[in-house]
């Protein structure tokens, strides 16, 4: 399977696609399709990129990813096993005009947001709803699809990429992205230059600059940044005696003004105020 643009494999007829992955990891390549994705995780936890957003995904989140928006799913280094059951299908699979009727109307506001991607946290039914639908007629799969697409609509969620709309990629450009993405996902705690980067796809400085800002629609250090803060925020919840000085270094900042304005940036928060006010949450 390329790690580019392709096509979830179905049988003929088969408008709705459901799949389930179990496994060490999940497919963890950038990658996107023409069908919508909803998932639910079951287990595993990771980093979540969709479109020029970085984010997280643990066990009872539900994703919704719209058709072409590149993503990727890269699981924690664990011995815990990862396991998803995921939903594919197109916008005009039950014919072109069926989603613009007057009784899908509530379900506008959620293709919407699909295209930008979406993640909230699953509920008893809803979990019951994915759970149950690998075994269902395709009748019942079909109303199954349309509670889910409802329940997604209805819960709070985070809506992502705010920035504008993410372009589709072509193979080359997909192969590119990937590139510049496995280097920054496995080297983000060292130093990096934008020299570095733009060698990992043979381009110069300038070129890749307009290359990544393009595709993304942010400059390549606001993607560094966003990976390094959102590794900090996890070290920040989870390792409560390491130091913030520490997590800093393992984020990959060796200033600690910087890591500290950088997290402001995102969080709109302190690291200090960021652990105490998630520790009280939970």
């Amino acid at each position: 399977m390329k790690v580019y643009p392709f096509t979830i494999p179905k049988q003929p007829n088969d408008n709705i696609v459901v799949q389930v992955d179990k496994g060490q990891r999940f497919y963890n390549r950038l990658h996107q399709h023409n069908e919508i994705q909803l998932s639910y995780i079951l287990s595993g936890s990771g980093r979540l990129i969709l479109g020029n957003h970085v984010s997280t995904y643990s066990p009872n989140d539900l994703i919704g990813i719209g058709a072409g928006l590149p993503h990727i799913f890269q699981s924690e280094a664990s011995e815990e096993k990862s396991e998803m059951i995921s939903i594919f299908f197109l916008k005009d699979c039950f014919g072109p005009g069926f989603f613009s009727l007057k009784e899908m109307a509530v379900l506008q506001s959620c293709f919407e947001e699909l295209t930008q991607g979406i993640k909230l946290t699953s509920d008893p039914h809803t979990r019951q709803l994915f759970q149950s639908i690998s075994s269902l007629s395709k009748f019942d799969t079909f109303l199954s699809l349309l509670e889910i697409l409802r329940r997604f609509t209805s819960r709070e969620r985070i809506v992502f990429n705010k920035r504008g709309v993410i372009p589709k990629l072509s193979p080359n450009q997909g192969e590119r992205l990937q590139e510049v993405m496995d280097f920054t996902l496995t080297n983000f705690d060292q130093p990096i230059t934008l020299q570095q980067a733009a060698e990992k796809v043979h381009m110069g400085r300038n070129s890749f600059c307009r290359f990544f800002k393009q595709r993304t629609n942010k400059t390549y250090f606001q993607f560094l940044s966003e990976v390094r803060i959102q590794h900090a925020s996890r070290l920040l919840v989870e390792e409560h005696d390491m130091s913030i000085s520490e997590i800093a270094l393992q984020a990959g900042y060796q200033s600690i003004s910087n890591f500290n304005r950088q997290f402001r940036e995102i969080h709109k928060l302190s690291p200090k105020a960021y652990r105490i006010a998630t520790l009280t949450k939970f």
